[in-house]
């Protein structure tokens, strides 16, 4: 197992359960399973699209306001298991001795010490865990228990039984990244024998059904005799289905076929950095844990915390399409498809949105969901983040881009495309500025969700421009074979829109407004801002956050990273410089992009120490709440970090793009992408960068400012 491949306990800066539980979560997009000590009947579980839905009471409403919570049901951990000795006392765990994932295998391991009462006779219990990859295999989950001692002898008993459902206590938690609220579930056995037995699991309100079934052929309870040289095995399979059917036979083919799935995502996904191990570990850790928390049916999305933990309910945001659809999309673009398929179905809850916001044409996306209905309780850094729909449409158009995928774009991509171009069309209106008439945006959120409901937000204006081109020039190719039935007075509409949207020039100090009035707010007093005051939202009211000049995250930098060629490397110089002192990086998306702009600036130091926290953000707990879930944007934003930044991958009318823009801490950079059928091997060093072509017909691109054309040995 390459160490590079394997992440253990000791590689954690924080080793308290909840992160541990976090960081060796296992999962498929289907569900997940949280790292938890199997003695313990803890909450575990997360399952994709379970949630529960409560009211949302506003001291004042108004029309429009988003009428429910939707908050994901963390279910029992589907690990507890019950060990008892002969005189019917349970095993307790003294301590954790040692976690290792595999990631070229997905399998977990997790030795711990326990003891029986009165008993200082330790024995270890090893339990090792696969959840399955496999399409054929999305409800499954393999669990093997082995305990060994040195000096305990005795008879003691397994017993794997029904998930454990224990009543809690409601937290009150100060975090809003973190809400804690009392859910109340109906839970029965419907089915039960002494190899198995079948839970149903419902909501009560959102009327939601999960089944599990916890089986094992030699029965669910077992006595065996433990001694030394002489360990005691014991085997569960568990299934996580929305019908109480079980087709599936969980034996070894199982584990055969997530190995066959990992070995060909590496093959896929592989990225490589030599000279620097810690940051190889990071970065694998990272497109790993994405991969495992990707959707693969079309049915969900991938949560900000994908199943890895509660946090944010089990919303998911922008952050899906703008951080980590670029990964699927340039490596496993049959995914990336099945995430912006679920973006497609949301395409009636949109226009009711849009309608429910007095926007008569065209489909507004939910700021933050499970099941595609506004959950945002707070529109100024909710519903206002307008800017939804055109990310949206940004990764719609990359996935064409990068795949030629006309099938997707007939069917799916078009009508997302327009039905967001239609909003802004609507959306939006005609102006006077200085001297000539625009399109402009009014009260609206970008990115930074420390400047709220301004004029002209400069990303969301630039970011509806694309929107609107990307449609256009989409129909033009597919007019013939597409099922939307569009006026060429509409197509003649949009294309004026989209040459008057308003975007701002330099202003007198030489940088690029980020809106109407930022430039214009006094700076945020970092001086005098105690260092334990960050994230300010947890020590600020918004308004008085709002009246500043200070950014939560990247906000119009971030159009230097999307649209690369839209200014001159000077006034992105300018532009970096000024925002970058106005960051707080309280968004765990911001170090990514601040490496990718770094990167490209050609400060490939800066770039590097941006990158190292992204990469290691997690395995460091570098934003204090890994113990809620993953930061899954971060996981894609590192590998856009290496990809987009130190690669400069970048596709100009049609054609890929690769810079070197190694750092001096690398020997090299390697990694594989898939473009318009090709698949390539890119390998960067600091005398060299070399481009195969391991499977496809010959592609000519530009490899450091040089055409290039490429064809199989």
């Amino acid at each position: 197992m390459s160490p590079a491949y394997q992440i253990a306990l000791e590689d954690l800066a924080n080793r308290e359960p909840d992160t541990v539980a976090t960081i060796f979560s296992q999962g498929n997009g289907t569900f997940g399973v949280r790292a938890t000590d199997p003695l313990l009947a803890v909450d575990g579980t997360v399952v994709n699209g379970f949630f529960e839905t409560s009211p949302i009471i506003y001291g004042e409403a108004a029309h429009g306001y988003a009428k429910e919570h939707q908050t994901i049901v963390p279910l029992p951990s589907l690990r507890h298991l019950t060990i008892i000795d002969q005189a019917g006392h349970p095993a307790a765990t003294h301590a954790l001795k040692d976690v290792r994932l595999d990631m070229q295998t997905g399998a977990l391991t997790m030795t711990t010490e326990i003891v029986f009462p009165d008993d200082d006779r330790p024995l270890e219990l090893t339990t090792t865990s696969l959840i399955g990859q496999a399409d054929q295999d999305l409800t499954a989950y393999l669990l093997g228990y082995t305990l060994t001692t040195t000096a305990y002898e005795g008879v003691i008993t397994f017993t794997k039984g029904p998930l454990v459902f224990q009543e809690k206590e409601s937290d009150i938690e100060r975090d809003p990244r973190v809400v804690v609220r009392p859910l109340q579930l109906k839970h029965a056995i419907i089915d039960s024998s002494a190899t198995a037995v079948v839970q149903r699991i419902q909501t009560t309100e959102s009327q939601l059904t999960r089944f599990i079934k916890t089986s094992n052929v030699a029965g669910l309870t077992q006595t065996v005799k433990v001694a030394p040289a002489q360990p005691a095995h014991f085997e569960a399979y568990v299934q996580v289905a929305q019908q109480d059917s079980f087709a599936l036979d969980l034996d070894a083919a199982v584990a055969q076929r997530t190995k066959a799935f990992w070995h060909q995502f590496w093959a896929s996904a592989a990225i490589d950095i030599t000279g620097d191990d810690k940051m190889a570990q990071g970065l694998h850790f990272n497109v790993f844990q994405l991969a495992q928390s990707a959707n693969r049916t079309g049915e969900y999305s991938i949560a900000a915390k994908g199943v890895s933990g509660p946090g944010y309910e089990g919303h998911f945001f922008w952050d899906t399409e703008m951080y980590m659809l670029p990964f699927f999309t340039y490596t496993h673009p049959e995914i990336a498809r099945k995430l912006l398929e679920f973006r497609y179905r949301q395409l009636p809850l949109a226009r009711k949105r849009a309608r429910d916001m007095g926007v008569a044409q065209g489909g507004l996306f939910p700021w933050r969901s499970i099941n595609g209905a506004e959950a945002s309780a707070f529109f100024p850094a909710g519903t206002a983040q307008y800017h939804i729909d055109a990310d949206i449409a940004y990764a719609v158009a990359q996935y064409f881009e990068v795949t030629q995928d006309k099938d997707f774009m007939e069917k799916f991509g078009l009508p997302i495309l327009w039905e967001t171009a239609q909003f802004w069309r609507y959306f939006g209106a005609w102006s006077e500025r200085d001297g000539r008439r625009v399109f402009m945006f009014h009260d609206v959120t970008g990115p930074d969700e420390y400047t709220a409901l301004v004029d002209n937000n400069t990303y969301t204006n630039r970011m509806a421009k694309a929107n609107i081109e990307d449609f256009l020039s989409a129909y033009a190719q597919l007019a013939a074979s597409s099922s939307l039935d569009i006026e060429e007075a509409d197509l003649q509409a949009l294309k004026d829109i989209a040459a008057g949207i308003y975007l701002p020039e330099p202003g007198d100090n030489g940088v690029t407004a980020q809106d109407d009035t930022f430039l214009s707010k006094p700076i945020w007093p970092f001086a005098t801002t105690p260092a334990d005051h960050y994230p300010l939202l947890l020590h600020y009211h918004p308004l008085t956050i709002y009246r500043y000049q200070v950014s939560k995250q990247p906000d119009e930098l971030m159009l230097d990273m999307l649209f690369p060629d839209d200014k001159a490397v000077s006034q992105k110089k300018i532009d970096y410089a000024y925002y970058e002192r106005l960051a707080t990086h309280d968004s765990s998306l911001s170090r990514s992009a601040y490496a990718v702009l770094a990167a490209n600036l050609g400060d490939t130091e800066k770039a590097y120490h941006y990158f190292m926290d992204s990469a290691l953000l997690d395995l460091t707990d570098l934003q204090g709440n890994t113990k809620d879930g993953l930061h899954m944007a971060n996981l894609g934003g590192s590998w856009m970090s290496a990809a987009y930044g130190f690669a400069g991958l970048k596709v100009v009318e049609g054609q890929l793009s690769i810079s070197n823009r190694l750092p001096a801490q690398w020997q090299t950079l390697a990694l594989n992408l898939l473009f318009r059928g090709r698949q390539l091997h890119i390998v960067l060093t600091h005398d060299n960068t070399v481009v195969t072509l391991l499977a496809g017909e010959p592609l000519t691109l530009a490899v450091d400012d040089q055409e290039q054309e490429i064809s199989r040995k």
